[in-house]
């Protein structure tokens, strides 16, 4: 009894390390195709990829394919195997001197799509024999029309249609419009009568007003401007359909009478209609010496630079401004009791100076020459006036003429 509680222990030990150890992985193959949908004359390749393999040093593969397609050739993508393929038998074979990991891309294939082929799917298998496993894989390509349309033509029914002149398909579409007014089809002949949608709202510029289709953007026939009131200071005149501002409000225009209020620096001028006031502007002279404003008239005092000395000529005197060269203090000579320069005598005119006491100026004057009575004492006159007779007259006029050059008693003349 214990013998059999032996054995039947062993063999459930047994089975439990056969049970934990894993079985080998399977082996499996993928084909990927570089254009799924190729068109007729195409070059389309396709690619063996293995895994759970592991390594070999030979294996070979056959390949099958539609009717559509032409096997052109194969090589290796591993670069530790060698490849010989028939393409007539669509067979291929893969080898290593020593053994390589055959996992990974294996192989490339070359195809062609004929040019007659039909339009449909071709089916790409792939079975590879390695390390006595079978390993099998598939593609398929649709070829596809590479179309060659005609022209659109107007199939009814808001549509258009085309035809392609390789494979004869028909390739039908709605008609299409740049907008809702648009009456001719983009793409072919067709049209419509559509209606203008215009807003109720105008646009205007100078020339008149107008409506805008609201689908389109059109505009309506334009209409002339009615002008209403004309403008005035505030109030623009406008249209009075669409409002548009013909002539702007002119502004209040300010009136002047041309006099200035002034103060000592400025003036400026009061608007006779609403009393506003202009900017105080600067009075304007000619010079630092000129006393009037030449806008506003305003008077200034000036002190004008003059000196001590004056300027004159024979009948005046006067002043004259640095600045400006006006006279001033400007009068008639003033002139003094004069200086006798030389005495008047019976025989001879004396001469006497004058000076203006202001300018200095001077002026000579002569003094005329003494009568005869002032060389006769009181008594002479007294006997000529008693009837002397004529030999006292002619006995004076001898002394007279002998006494010549006798000179007047100073301080008796006074001038004329």
């Amino acid at each position: 009894m214990k013998r059999k509680i032996t054995i039947l222990a062993i063999f459930v030990c047994l089975l439990t390390v056969c049970l934990a150890i894993p079985a080998a992985a399977a082996g499996a193959a993928n084909l990927t195709v570089s254009d799924s949908t190729p068109y007729r004359g195409d070059t389309i390749t396709v690619t063996v990829k293995l895994s759970g393999v592991g390594t070999c040093t030979a294996g070979s593969a056959e390949v099958s394919f539609g009717s559509g397609l032409e096997w052109t050739g194969a090589k290796s993508v591993n670069g530790g195997f060698t490849v010989d393929y028939k393409l007539a038998e669509g067979r291929i074979i893969f080898y290593s001197m020593s053994g390589a990991d055959v996992n990974g891309n294996l192989l490339t294939l070359s195809f062609k799509v004929k040019n007659d082929a039909a339009f449909s799917s071709n089916k790409i298998d792939v079975t590879l024999q390695i390390n006595g496993e079978k390993l099998t894989a598939s593609k398929s390509v649709t070829v596809t029309c590479n179309h060659k349309y005609s022209a659109w033509s107007d199939a009814g029914d808001g549509k258009h249609s085309r035809k392609c002149s390789v494979c004869g398909k028909v390739d039908t579409q709605v008609h299409t419009f740049d907008n809702l007014c648009d009456t001719a089809c983009n793409d072919c002949p067709a049209t419509r009568v559509t209606t203008h949608s215009f807003a109720e709202e105008y646009m205007s510029d100078e020339t008149g007003h107008w409506h805008l289709c609201i689908n389109c953007g059109e505009k309506s026939e334009l209409e002339q401007h009615e002008a209403g009131a004309a403008a005035g200071e505030y109030s623009d005149q406008v249209c009075t359909v669409c409002n548009f501002v013909l002539t702007p409000a002119t502004g209040h225009q300010h009136s002047y009478d041309g006099s200035y209020k002034t103060d000592g620096n400025s003036h400026w001028a009061i608007c006779q209609s609403c009393g506003e006031a202009t900017e105080k502007v600067a009075h304007e002279y000619e010079s630092d010496c000129d006393e009037t404003c030449d806008v506003c008239g305003n008077q200034r005092q000036v002190v004008h630079k003059t000196g001590e000395q004056f300027s004159h000529n024979d009948l005046r005197h006067w002043k004259t401004c640095a600045d400006c060269g006006q006279r001033l203090e400007q009068g008639d000579h003033i002139w003094n009791a004069g200086t006798v320069t030389q005495e008047a005598t019976v025989a001879e005119a004396g001469k006497i100076r004058h000076t203006c006491v202001l300018c200095g100026q001077e002026r000579e004057e002569a003094i005329p020459a003494l009568p005869v009575t002032d060389i006769l004492p009181w008594w002479g006159w007294l006997a000529v006036g008693a009837g002397g007779g004529a030999l006292l007259v002619i006995l004076i006029g001898s002394v007279v003429i002998g006494v010549r050059g006798a000179r007047a008693p100073k301080g008796k003349y006074y001038g004329r």
